[in-house]
């Protein structure tokens, strides 16, 4: 591989043929299988578009912790040619994709004009074996639910936990000119990620914010599929990965911004995200600031975030360059 300086970040661009869906399917099948053996390559830029002062990419890249390629975006505005910048990680919700956001979430003109990078995260592993048969929305592609599955079929590659907070991370800041800084944005199913991996993991996240955000995996009827299949019916064991659980023992500072809308069907008519429940244990917790705003006339969905998405951005860029 040939290596690039591309907007003030090396990396490395696979020159070679790039494989069928079939050849890599194949060989990530035999990845999980056993085989001796890593990607020829560990990440290649798959396409890239400009975008307000910036570029947006998509890239794959090979995660230990879910033993595949995975897919992301990114937007590097052009200030990274000269400096580092900070990062926004953004995961989305159920269903959804790396590119949801980068495509509806009108988040790169904050971006570029305050000199933040984003990395827009995938919802689970692809192109894997234990994907195949899955006929539902609600576990599997699409539904990783960002925990780290712990069921014998589902763990090789459902680790998606291990996958932000360890492997994402660490690909970022070793090849990307961005400083050591970094922030959470989360939506539904997406908002609970961020959330676990700010108060469950080792690494210390500047601020975290979330957009109608589901707030407890241990009791929602939209994450019990899920659960029930990487960790069985024990709903204890569910209860590691709740963040209504873990919130009160938290023991590092966090800035968090919740955004709810007032017409969010996954509350109307019956509460499937717990909000207010993380609202109120928060409150209890001394090192944990939440600033919580309900948007009466708003719902859930991608027309919620876009209209609010320059407030969190805001709010990210004032805790990221918090001296």
């Amino acid at each position: 591989p040939q290596l690039l300086e591309m907007n003030g970040y090396q990396n490395r661009l696979d020159e070679s043929t790039p494989a069928t869906q079939e050849d890599e399917k194949t060989r990530i099948c035999k990845l999980k299988c056993g085989c001796d053996g890593e990607p020829d390559d560990g990440f290649k830029f798959v396409s890239k578009w400009r975008c307000f002062d910036g570029w947006q990419h998509h890239i794959q890249h090979w995660s230990n912790a879910t033993q595949c390629l995975m897919n992301i975006q990114v937007f590097a505005p052009d200030i990274m040619k000269e400096k580092q910048v900070p990062v926004i990680y953004f995961l989305p919700g159920l269903t959804r994709n790396h590119e949801t956001a980068a495509l509806q979430g009108n988040t790169q003109r904050f971006l570029s004009d305050r000199g933040i990078m984003m990395v827009y995260t995938d919802t689970s592993p692809r192109n894997v074996c234990v994907n195949e048969g899955v006929t539902s929305e609600l576990y599997g592609p699409g539904a990783g639910m960002y925990v780290d599955a712990a069921n014998e079929k589902w763990k090789m590659h459902y680790s998606m936990f291990s996958y932000i907070t360890t492997d994402l991370v660490a690909f970022v800041e070793e090849n990307f000119n961005v400083t050591d800084r970094k922030s959470l944005i989360g939506h539904s199913m997406g908002g609970h990620g961020a959330l676990l991996c700010a108060i469950k993991s080792h690494v210390l996240f500047a601020s975290v914010s979330v957009f109608g955000s589901l707030c407890s995996i241990s009791k929602s009827s939209v994450s019990a599929e899920a659960m029930t299949h990487y960790f069985g019916e024990d709903k204890n064991a569910w209860k590691d990965w709740d963040v209504n659980e873990l919130v009160q023992d938290c023991d590092k500072p966090l800035n968090i911004l919740i955004s709810q809308g007032g017409q969010d069907e996954y509350l109307i008519p019956d509460d499937r995200l717990y909000v207010e429940e993380f609202v109120q244990r928060s409150k209890d917790v001394e090192n944990i600031n939440v600033q919580y705003n309900i948007h009466n006339e708003y719902g859930h969905g991608y027309f919620f975030l876009s209209t609010f998405i320059q407030q969190h951005i805001d709010y990210h860029e004032h805790h990221l360059k918090k001296k």
